[in-house]
């Protein structure tokens, strides 16, 4: 019997919505890819035994953020309160 998967708690949702909020998605996106690219290019030769993995986990990460980069399209163009937490940004 497939185990049932636990909804996100509200406290995990309030900490994803912050780092949308400050950490604007597009500009984390690149800068994670430009940094895993940049190590790849300068350990290449050295690579650990466990990188298949990485990749796999950077993969899913990126997909989450391709996903709120849509989602959160105009939140960093001016000032934006946001609702949930009163918090003013811009």
């Amino acid at each position: 019997m497939p185990r049932e998967i636990p909804a996100l708690s509200p406290e995990l949702v309030r900490a994803f919505h912050r780092c949308m909020l400050y950490a604007p998605p597009e500009r984390l996106s690149r800068c994670l890819r430009t940094m895993f690219i940049e190590y790849i290019a300068h350990n290449r030769d050295f690579l650990p035994p466990d990188f298949d993995g990485w990749v796999d986990d950077l993969s899913l990460l990126f997909g989450l953020l391709d996903i709120a980069i849509k989602e959160t399209k105009g939140w960093h163009d001016e000032e934006v309160i946001s609702v949930s937490e009163g918090m003013k940004v811009g």
